[in-house]
């Protein structure tokens, strides 16, 4: 059995896409429960795959094997690799609205953009954005970078950066544009060390929102206000001590403190363990996570499907499985969010989940 941590529909919904730690990359057809195409894509584990907006034959995955590569499922070959020594890449995704343009994101720090056109043949990124911690007077090591993610008009990209908080940038600008924070007093505590998480957004709140898991039982959700709004809260200076920790532009040594949102707006409860996945309707107030257990959680704004009752979570069965709670598999996650959180800022996180992933038909609205 693999984990696996992505799955996708082609631009036309008519194929499924999944790729796992065994570096396989699987399309399916939705009416058939076997894999049409099986591809070795990566020698370690693929952790994210996207499929082109435009071209149902173009897929790009993301490997622990230091490799981002483009797929023609027509040939079943291998168009392009990006490749560079000693980083993992996490994430990958094609730009919703421009489609010649995708973000990655790596285990060393890397949030990069790049251009479809060229990026296969010049490896260089157009854009490197900003991730550098610095914290009295200290730089940080690399930022583990497990998801990088683009809201629906391509212009903003949430990003979740291990042992921190999320953060948002916009498409043409390296520097952070603001951070998103819990209010412990309020009894929010957002927290990523352990397993790898995906964030996602959504314009079915009122505004611009993005939302993200937790290892402390809950999923998060903030509304992302203007960017001339964020822009006016940000602060640049030249590097300097600083007891809040900021970040470091590091080729002038520029220090960036980005505006903060100080707490949640939406609070996901009811979970019993870790949210891994977390994802968005594509127009409606609907969510869907999963995570350490054995359920996908379906939370809605308002009563779903004529019910009176106040609006509530609903799990949603997987095939042939018990939903009943692996106690031990919960205790074991307890425990590691318990040391982890008790353990020194060094501490490396363990890459470990169980259900990694859960998406919308982009147009239809079908949850799989």
């Amino acid at each position: 059995m693999s984990n696996i941590f992505s799955v996708s529909f082609d631009c036309h919904e008519s194929k499924i896409f999944s790729c796992a730690n065994d570096g396989l990359l699987l399309r399916y057809d939705r009416e058939r429960s076997t894999a049409s195409n099986v591809i070795l894509a990566h020698d370690e584990a693929c952790l994210k795959l996207s499929c082109h907006p435009e071209n149902e034959h173009l897929v790009l995955t993301a490997g622990q094997d230091y490799a981002v590569k483009l797929w023609d499922m027509r040939s079943e070959s291998l168009v392009g690799r990006i490749q560079y020594m000693g980083v993992g890449f996490n994430s990958v995704e094609f730009n919703p609205i421009s489609s010649n343009y995708f973000i990655s994101s790596d285990d060393s720090g890397g949030i990069l953009l790049h251009d479809l056109r060229m990026a296969f043949h010049t490896k260089r990124p157009l854009l490197r954005y900003t991730t550098k911690l610095y914290h009295k007077s200290r730089q940080s090591r690399n930022v583990d970078i497990p998801s990088a993610t683009w809201s629906s008009d391509g212009k903003h990209i949430g990003a979740l950066l291990q042992r921190y908080r999320p953060v948002i940038y916009t498409v043409d600008d390296p520097d952070p544009l603001v951070v998103l924070d819990t209010d412990e007093s309020k009894g929010q505590r957002y927290q990523s060390t352990i397993t790898i998480k995906s964030g996602s957004f959504s314009d079915s709140f009122g505004s611009l929102s993005f939302f993200a898991g937790s290892e402390h039982k809950a999923a998060y959700g903030w509304h992302i206000p203007p960017i001339s709004d964020l822009l006016e809260q940000r602060e640049t200076s030249e590097l300097k001590y600083s007891t809040d920790i900021c970040f470091i532009r590091e080729k002038d040594q520029v220090q960036i403190k980005p505006a903060r949102l100080p707490q949640a707006d939406i609070v996901l409860r009811d979970h019993d363990s870790i949210v891994n996945s977390i994802s968005c309707h594509p127009t409606l107030p609907w969510i869907v996570t999963a995570g350490v257990e054995k359920v996908v959680r379906l939370f809605s704004s308002v009563p779903l499907y004529g019910s009176e009752e106040s609006p509530a979570s609903s799990p949603i069965e997987l095939n042939g499985e018990s939903l009943e709670p692996d106690s031990e598999v919960l205790r074991y996650f307890a425990l590691l969010v318990l040391q982890l959180t008790l353990a020194p800022t060094g501490t490396r996180h363990f890459r470990a989940s169980v259900c990694q992933a859960a998406v919308w038909i982009p147009k239809n609205g079908i949850c799989s």
